[in-house]
């Protein structure tokens, strides 16, 4: 049996190996033989740390487990058992492990920085950072901290606090590559590609087989349009871990810009094949495809309905002098119209809000199988949804072409004429913690959408549902800025890929002829790709009057902008700043794998008005649950806390409404 001393004296080499994040050597070091010789709970610990940070998930446990079992109130067995519940996604479990590591040790500042990382998971921003504070000032020199808070900072939005950060762990930690890394994904996202270069090379400098940099590098090459170097920086980064996905997506994407398409598709097919997450690259493939001339096939792949139905549409055409600058057209409208969605869908978890009948609150937790409903619908709120897009285009194309079409095929002028399988779900914004910018309890929305089964103002609910409910993180188009962070982020599992991707509705000010939202998203872009996509509608539309194809174009045209009306709405609605889960599919179609269109296939005629339900059943996403404020007697509702309660949602609350109504 070892001595104190010389258990004593193994501790601080594998701590001093661990803190020099050599992982492994104190791994061999910690070897079981060792370890079962001292059985010592910090040994096992500190064993458990290193598995830990090399994402080794069933040695972490097992080896906290282990600590655990020689002492059960060992603080950092208790820290290193909450990352395993963190990367596990199991962020509460997490958060209770932090919370008795940081119990029975309460100047233990990476405790914080573990509870900050689970916070952070969950969107917890604010609290995040909170916790990063703790730790930065417990251990002023933590350079882990200023990286995982700058982190945070930029989630919400705070690049140059972010940068600060990062400049404040790199000055702490010289050799800290990763931080270069991050640093530099935040360069990328302001712009500055020249520095974000400098400082992927610098990462590249200090760790030679940085996979993750060169993926960002050769992704950073593409944003600048060096085509050679981005490509050369995708081989290194294939060269280094052939089965890295990321590389191989940067690549075709590179690929789809020279117009070598066969290329681009060997590419994205072997990234989803690398990795199911990509599946959403099958619609680039389609979109190659299509640029190629060749038919798109149905698969059981994620596919982009509109552009089946517009190669369907392209395969139908006979003019054969005039098929090719169709097909260029369609694709280049497809591309704006992808770009737009991509620009509208949201870049971080946020709570929201549902106003509903009181009845539907009642079914979602009494029946821990409900979902989410999403209807098959015209307009949500706003009638003129439709007008508000072709008043838009018609503001931006100056040669009138478009007002002189609009005004000829009525479109969106007489309602949805069209058979149109568009399905809405619209929510508010509910940030925790933030009275100003949340929707949860206002009395203009109980006015406007919380009303009961009998049309009757305020007597209805409102319903806060966690961000994790929806398609989150976002692994598609719908966020160009995950690219940049996929080396921070954990590998999805099954649980989170199903699921529906929350999008901002866009506001037009007819008096300022101008797209506006009232938070901080800048619509810069949207007003770019707006006017790429007038320029691709006129052609299309003067196409119509030099071939004998107008109606397959006027499907193309009507295709394009009926799935991109429900982005937009009139100003007078701007103050809600409302996300919408919009989903195109046929009837029955699936949705995430599992969301079956209700209705009866065998039916002759479809009905008008028909829904899918959301992937994720809703009753563990709800967190609370407000009674409007004309609800009689609304105590008596107060029950649906305790059904919540027996269902094992000890977070949701059940509480009256605030709001005063007259």
């Amino acid at each position: 049996m070892p001595t104190a001393n010389e258990t004593k004296t193994l501790l601080q080499k594998a701590e001093q190996l661990n803190e020099k994040e050599k992982y492994n050597e104190a791994i061999e070091l910690l070897n079981d033989e060792v370890l079962e010789a001292h059985n010592s709970a910090e040994l096992f610990t500190e064993r458990a740390r290193a598995h830990s940070v090399l994402k080794q998930l069933d040695e972490n446990i097992k080896y906290c487990d282990k600590a655990f079992a020689i002492n059960p109130d060992y603080y950092k067995a208790f820290n290193y058992r909450g990352n395993y519940w963190n990367f596990k996604g199991e962020y509460d479990k997490a958060i209770e492990d932090c919370n008795k590591a940081i119990a029975l040790k309460p100047d233990f500042a990476s405790a914080y920085i573990s509870r900050g990382n689970s916070w952070a998971n969950k969107g917890k921003y604010d609290k995040a950072i909170e916790d990063y504070n703790k730790a930065i000032a417990l251990k002023p020199d933590f350079a882990i901290a200023y990286n995982n808070r700058g982190s945070v900072w930029g989630n919400k939005g705070e690049y140059d606090k972010t940068i600060e950060d990062y400049s404040k762990a790199i000055v702490l930690k010289p050799d800290y590559a990763i931080v270069y890394n991050n640093r530099g994904s935040v360069w990328g996202k302001k712009g500055e590609y020249d520095k974000a270069i400098e400082d992927y090379s610098k990462a590249i400098v200090l760790k030679p087989d940085y996979v993750d940099a060169y993926n960002n590098r050769g992704f950073t090459w593409h944003n600048k349009g060096v085509y050679d170097k981005a490509i050369e920086d995708c081989n290194k980064a294939i060269q280094l871990k052939l089965d890295f996905a990321n590389p191989y997506w940067v690549r075709a994407m590179v690929y789809d810009k020279l117009e070598e398409y066969d290329k681009a598709i060997e590419d994205y097919t072997k990234a989803i094949e690398l990795n199911a997450n990509f599946n959403f690259l099958q619609s680039r493939i389609d979109e190659a495809k299509l640029k190629l001339g060749e038919k798109i096939e149905k698969t059981e792949a994620s596919q982009n309905e509109a552009t089946l139905f517009i190669s369907d549409i392209l395969e139908e055409i006979t003019d054969t002098g005039n098929k090719k600058i169709i097909r260029e057209k369609s694709v280049t409208a497809l591309d704006c119209m992808r770009r737009i969605q991509n620009h509208c869908a949201i870049e971080k978890p946020i709570d929201v809000v549902h106003y509903s009948k009181l009845f539907v609150a009642d079914l979602f937790l009494k029946d821990v199988s409900a979902r989410q409903r999403y209807g098959n619908v015209v307009n949500m709120n706003d009638p003129e949804e439709g007008r508000i897009l072709s008043l838009l285009l018609k503001e931006k194309d100056s040669t009138k072409t478009i007002e002189r079409y609009l005004e000829d095929t009525r479109l969106f002028e007489d309602g949805d004429s069209r058979h149109n399988n568009i399905y809405l779900g619209s929510f508010l914004p509910a940030p925790e913690n933030d009275s100003i910018n949340s929707h949860e309890d206002e009395l203009i929305m109980w006015r406007t959408y919380g009303k009961d089964e009998n049309r009757n103002e305020a007597a209805g609910c409102s319903i806060v549902i966690a961000p994790e409910f929806f398609f989150w993180p976002p692994k598609g188009d719908s966020s160009h800025t995950v690219m940049q962070k996929m080396d921070n982020a954990k590998p999805a599992e099954e649980k989170t890929i199903k699921g529906e991707v929350l999008h901002r509705v866009l506001y037009y000010d007819k008096v300022k002829k101008a797209i506006v939202r009232n938070d901080d998203f800048g619509c810069d872009e949207i007003n770019a790709e707006m006017s790429v996509l007038v320029q691709v509608i006129t052609d299309l539309i003067n196409l119509r009057t030099t071939t004998k194809e107008d109606k397959k174009i006027d499907d193309i045209i009507y295709r394009i902008l009926s799935e991109l009306r429900h982005n937009f709405k009139g100003a007078s609605y701007a103050f809600e700043n409302e996300y919408r889960v919009i989903i195109y599919c046929e009837p029955g179609a699936k949705i995430g794998g599992e969301n079956i269109v209700k209705v009866d296939m065998d039916s002759k005629q479809l009905p008008r008005s028909f829904y899918i339900e959301s992937a994720n059943n809703i009753s563990s996403y709800i967190r609370k649950i407000y009674i409007g404020p004309k609800v009689p007697n609304p105590e008596r509702w107060m029950y649906l806390e305790v059904v919540a309660k027996q269902k094992g949602l000890t977070k949701l609350t059940v509480q009256a409404s605030g709001q005063k109504f007259q």
